[in-house]
């Protein structure tokens, strides 16, 4: 990522240096100067690690040239971007047990996130105990139920986190359908829409038949 944003902002300063000898094309001084300023404000990231000149013509408000080189001293540092230490108490783990735990522990953040969302369980109001203490318990139920399918899934080959799992079984909808007769009468059908291919194989894998395609039409007054 670091590496990205470095050759976009080379190629953005890069593009105002050749622009400028080109007919209306930004070339005053001053209007440089500012451009540079909104590049540096957008790759922030990035802007620090350079030293940006522009030359200006000996006569005249233009300027004939942008030039930019790369700050040594941060050269040592992008060896380390992107690197993080894990921190443990559990000294007789290994490095793999470390990392598969720190995994897991962010895929369990990431699945609550998406159940809190998906129960309308946040923001958090409460103040009495026994209200959290029923909150909670909605929450671990729900992270159980997942962890089942998730566990069905994983041993069908499946391995999907909780959020692209919903991505994915999003089209297998219920439409239901209310008409209105001359008579008052009301129609109202309901219908499974046909899941696709990998949807199909999801809920096989969750234990769930895809081939149940119920339609159920009733008459109301």
């Amino acid at each position: 990522m670091l590496s990205l944003r470095r050759n976009r902002f080379e190629a953005a300063l890069e593009r105002l240096h050749s622009d400028l000898p080109v007919k209306v094309r930004l070339k005053r001084y001053d209007k440089v100067l500012e451009s540079i300023d909104r590049l540096k404000q957008r790759f922030s990231a990035v802007a620090r690690h350079y030293e940006v000149t522009v030359e200006k013509a000996d006569t005249g408000p233009n300027a004939t040239a942008v030039r930019f080189k790369r700050r040594p001293q941060y050269d040592e540092a992008d060896e380390g971007a992107g690197a993080y230490v894990l921190r443990t108490s559990h000294v007789d783990w290994d490095i793999e047990t470390v990392l598969r735990t720190y995994w897991r522990i962010t895929d369990i953040e990431a699945t609550f996130k998406s159940l809190k969302s998906e129960l309308g369980l946040r923001p958090i109001w409460h103040q009495l105990d026994r209200r959290i203490a029923a909150h909670l318990l909605i929450a671990v139920l729900a992270y159980h139920a997942v962890h089942l399918i998730r566990t069905r899934l994983a041993a069908r080959g499946i391995h999907k986190c909780w959020t692209s799992i919903r991505a994915s079984m999003r089209t297998w909808v219920r439409i239901t359908t209310r008409l209105r007769q001359t008579d008052g009468t009301l129609i109202v059908n309901r219908q499974d829409t046909r899941p696709a291919a990998e949807v199909a194989r999801i809920s096989s894998a969750a234990g769930v038949d895809p081939t149940i395609h119920r339609t159920r039409t009733r008459l109301t007054s």
